[in-house]
């Protein structure tokens, strides 16, 4: 025996770490601490999630009110976006983006089906068809 017992130890663990069916990025017989993470793109992913919220909430600040007041007919389109920006806020931890959110929900009466005060409604432009004038 030239290796001895250390020698058939080092080569038993090899053939155990060789052997064991885990896989990480698809590269059998890699150990599963060595398979790494998100390699840098976590924070990225995030970064655009945040980007993605505050388009949506400015899409929904331009197109549903008329000069701080609520334009009756985008309501239920705003609501669908709010949504939207919910979902992407349940992912990711942003304690500021999920008060505005809120406080968007609660200025555009989503979920509400009394009736909003005529005060906090801006007055509808009726619709120009261009053919006919």
């Amino acid at each position: 025996m030239k290796y001895g017992f250390l020698g058939f130890f080092a080569l038993a663990s090899f053939l155990a770490v060789s052997s064991s069916p885990s896989y990480s990025f698809g590269l059998p017989g890699l150990p599963s601490n060595l398979g790494g993470g998100g390699g840098g793109t976590d924070a990225l992913t995030e970064q655009a999630k945040v980007k993605s919220v505050n388009s949506i909430f400015s899409e929904i600040g331009k197109g549903a009110f008329d000069g701080g007041k609520l334009i009756l007919s985008k309501k239920k389109w705003a609501c669908d976006k709010l949504d939207q920006a919910n979902k992407i806020l349940s992912a990711i931890s942003q304690p500021q983006l999920s008060s505005q959110a809120a406080d968007l929900h609660a200025k555009l009466f989503c979920g509400i089906t009394s009736k909003i005060p005529p005060e906090l409604l801006a007055p509808e432009k009726p619709d120009v068809d261009a053919q006919k004038v």
